[in-house]
């Protein structure tokens, strides 16, 4: 009986030593290391997951936004403050109410920059004999205001320098600066010439000007007459 037990027992360590073995020893199919296993790094450091270009197959979201490099232009610095020349093409020409019938005279300013390029702007030009206060006769530059012109008791039969601040009433393109006389029984009579737009802004010259000379007196170099006033 003793021995019947022990056959038996020796012959299912067979089967079952067989059957460990033939797993064992079979085919296995290696996969390799896994995507986790490569992502992980072998030397000990806690490298970040890498989120550039990858050449494995992996899908890298794209957000859209180029990398900050230096390449970009971020700056938003406006145009420098430059002032521009804008000079009218006409000649002297003589406003007389007092021994004439010219009782306005016109000139044009060609080239001006549109109003919202501009800071500020002067209309300026060279007057003869202005020399009677509140007497003498209007500018105006397109449809603004008319200002009177300045005039003083020292400034007869002399050529003077004059400026009137005219900003917010220049038009882009052509602009039309006028001198009227002054309506008074004596009648008016004076000179201009030299008559040019002094703009100031941000990157409204679209080419070079010359700059104007600084405000002074001019002599009176070619007089056409002598006023009685």
């Amino acid at each position: 009986m003793g021995h019947r037990i022990i056959s038996c027992i020796f012959v299912l360590s067979l089967f079952a030593c067989a059957d460990v073995s033939g797993v064992r020893d079979g085919p296995t199919q290696d996969t390799g290391p896994s995507a986790m296993d490569a992502s992980i790094p072998t030397d000990g450091s806690t490298a970040p997951f890498d989120t550039g270009p990858r050449n494995d197959g992996g899908a890298v979201l794209d957000t859209g936004i180029p990398p900050v490099d230096g390449t970009v232009d971020l700056s938003t610095e406006p145009p420098p403050v430059t002032t521009c020349v804008f000079n009218s093409s006409q000649g002297v020409q003589e406003v007389n109410t007092w021994m004439g019938d010219v009782s306005q005279v016109e000139f044009t300013l060609s080239g001006v920059p549109a109003p919202e390029r501009v800071l500020s702007a002067v209309l300026r030009f060279e007057a003869y004999d202005l020399d009677n206060v509140g007497e003498e006769g209007w500018a105006q530059l397109n449809e603004g205001q008319p200002s009177p012109l300045p005039a003083d008791p020292s400034w007869t039969n002399t050529w003077q320098t004059v400026e009137l601040n005219v900003t917010g009433q220049i038009q882009e393109g052509d602009n039309r600066a006028v001198f009227l006389a002054f309506e008074r029984a004596e009648g008016s009579f004076f000179r201009i010439r030299s008559v040019r737009l002094v703009v100031t802004g941000r990157g409204h010259c679209d080419e070079p000007r010359p700059v104007d000379p600084p405000l002074d007196r001019v002599p009176n170099q070619t007089p056409l007459g002598v006023s009685a006033f």
